[in-house]
């Protein structure tokens, strides 16, 4: 099931924690309310005020005789042990295994959860079940399946048993063929007001420049920072779909007109993608 929040809210939220460089004690309860935000329940104040069954800050009974504190603790589905951004997390994960004895006396969780901010790894610890880890990034919960696994780790740890698998990155995601169709969509409608400037011509939509393209050029250069692109495709849309586009044929990388792309063109950061004309002229008739 998708996130109840809208994509835009899910977008800023995880370009927030992507910038994010505090310390795990000073950020890590915001961060966790996030994560319920993004997956539809209740932080642990709203749900539980007294910390009898979902709680920050948990005591627990180690193996060796001694004691602690996790930083999230979920009666009967998760405990969550926050890092500072590049720290160890399998070293974090190990700790989570010391844990004998939590608040409400078991002695056992479904999930051993650890995480940095800019990922969350689920550990499965089924009895009698073989060991899973799931890792979900701020880019995957951008995604349906990212979103669906995260609300899993809350309202349905059972489901981890045989989670489903990532979707594949070289397959072109419902998400990313909707961004780019928004893409078309934009410069069809902006066929209605173009100018020719300097053997330039520029293409606006509601008076914002939204794409240019030099005299003899087979491309349409679109500019990234416009305003219209922003709004209507997104801010990171081309750094988190710009890498399938670009493998699809739907966008060219040139030296010099591309935008900031992870892996397509040795991360230079740019001003546009280029939307080639047959693509353009097209779309949605294959």
């Amino acid at each position: 099931m998708d996130s109840p929040l809208p994509a835009r809210t899910i977008e800023a939220i995880t370009t927030k924690w992507h910038v994010n460089r505090l310390k795990e004690r000073s950020a890590y309860q915001t961060h966790f309310d996030d994560l319920c935000a993004i997956a539809g329940h209740p932080t642990p104040s709203e749900a539980d005020p007294i910390g009898a069954w979902f709680c920050v800050e948990a005591p627990c009974k180690k193996r060796n005789g001694g004691s602690g504190r996790v930083d999230i603790w979920k009666a009967g589905s998760f405990v969550v042990s926050y890092k500072t951004s590049g720290a160890d997390l399998d070293r974090a994960y190990n700790e989570l295994l010391d844990y004998q004895e939590f608040p409400d006396g078991s002695s056992n969780l479904p999930l051993l959860v650890v995480c940095d901010f800019s990922q969350i790894v689920i550990h499965t610890n089924f009895n009698s079940s073989a060991h899973r880890i799931i890792v979900l990034t701020m880019e995957s919960l951008l995604t349906k399946w990212g979103q669906s696994t995260l609300r899993a780790m809350f309202f349905c740890p059972e489901y981890f048993r045989n989670p489903l698998p990532p979707p594949d990155p070289e397959s072109p995601t419902e998400d990313a063929v909707e961004r780019f169709t928004r893409i078309i969509v934009m410069l069809t409608q902006a066929q209605h007001d173009q100018t020719t400037e300097s053997g330039w011509t520029v293409a606006r939509l509601k008076g914002a420049v939204i794409a240019y393209k030099k005299a003899g050029e087979a491309h349409w250069r679109v500019a990234t920072g416009s305003r219209p692109f922003k709004e209507r495709i997104g801010k990171s849309a081309v750094q988190r779909y710009g890498v399938v586009w670009a493998r699809r044929g739907w966008i060219e990388l040139k030296r010099g007109a591309t935008s900031s792309v992870q892996g397509g063109a040795g991360g230079a950061q740019m001003r546009c993608i280029c939307v080639p004309d047959h693509v353009l002229n097209t779309w949605g008739r294959e």
